[in-house]
């Protein structure tokens, strides 16, 4: 190279790359914190501006929501809950309108209950009289009681080799007549009616030609209580129905010639039950479907 050149001018050009994009993922998440935040300090909010009625009546709303709209009285009844509804004016926006139950309802509540407490008390001395009374303690197995549809009910159910009844009769043993004499005044205490239901097991009935069936066996043997239990001083007035069911319904569905389905059972109606027989009112489905409950 001479003296006298110039050197080469060497341009470099440097490309430089752009900021790449952040995305905006942080903003989705900074609002979800900001929306978290905002519901928080609202709740605290609601918490502390609500009455407590107001704040039972929300709960009770989320337990039972149909509760608000179908009955009165307190909290959810309230005036002062913000659940509004319940009166028979559906206009109305202020409060619950609704006036609670009439006074022909009310009455009929506080006689059910008294009816359940004087049965419930039945119960138990029927319980405490199976395990004082050696009779009764000794036949305890065969004593059911327990509450159907219709009220209280006590049946006397067969054993292999303790029957209550004669073999294809409607004579009650002896033991069986004890038993029923026992248990007769403590179900006369009370002003409850009764109704017997007497049953049979599947086994046909050898008629040898006469126009008997289990049928009768059944409503003879329930006759033969009903006259065991009179004479234990039961009152008359106290007997509402005496009927047979024959081995239409079974206490043991599985074994239909099982002992157990021999039985006499005996209802402590409760008054529900007891207008429905005075007054007739029961349509016969009813009346099939009040057996069938009071008989398993």
């Amino acid at each position: 190279m001479s003296p006298d050149s110039k050197p080469p001018v060497i341009i470099k050009k440097v490309k430089r790359a752009a900021h790449a994009h952040h995305g905006g993922a942080w903003k989705v998440a900074y609002a979800d914190f900001v929306t978290a935040m905002m519901t928080f300090f609202l709740l605290m909010w609601l918490l502390g501006s609500t009455t407590e009625a107001q704040l039972h009546g929300i709960a009770e709303y989320f337990q039972n929501p149909y509760h608000t709209s179908l009955s009165g009285g307190k909290t959810s009844g309230d005036t002062t809950s913000v659940l509004k509804g319940g009166g028979p004016d559906i206009s109305k926006d202020f409060g619950q309108v609704n006036l609670g139950d009439s006074e022909a309802t009310l009455s009929r509540k506080h006689a059910g209950d008294s009816d359940l407490a004087l049965l419930q008390a039945l119960n138990t001395s029927l319980r405490q009289a199976k395990e004082q009374s050696p009779l009764l303690h000794e036949f305890r197995d065969q004593i059911k009681i327990d509450f159907a549809h219709d009220g209280l009910r006590i049946q006397l159910v067969d054993n292999q080799h303790r029957p209550m009844f004669a073999l294809g009769s409607e004579a009650l043993k002896p033991y069986a007549e004890r038993i029923l004499t026992q248990l007769t005044p403590l179900i006369a205490k009370l002003p409850n009616s009764i109704t017997i239901i007497g049953h049979t097991d599947a086994r046909p009935y050898a008629s040898n030609g006469r126009n008997y069936s289990n049928w009768e066996l059944s409503a003879g043997r329930a006759n033969s209580a009903r006259r065991a239990m009179l004479a234990a001083g039961l009152s008359e007035n106290q007997v509402r129905r005496v009927s047979g069911m024959a081995a239409e319904l079974p206490f043991d569905v599985a074994h239909p010639r099982a002992p157990v389905n021999r039985r006499i059972a005996i209802i402590v109606l409760n008054a529900q039950a007891e207008q429905s027989l005075a007054s007739g009112s029961a349509d016969k489905s009813q009346e099939l479907q009040t057996l069938i409950t009071a008989s398993r």
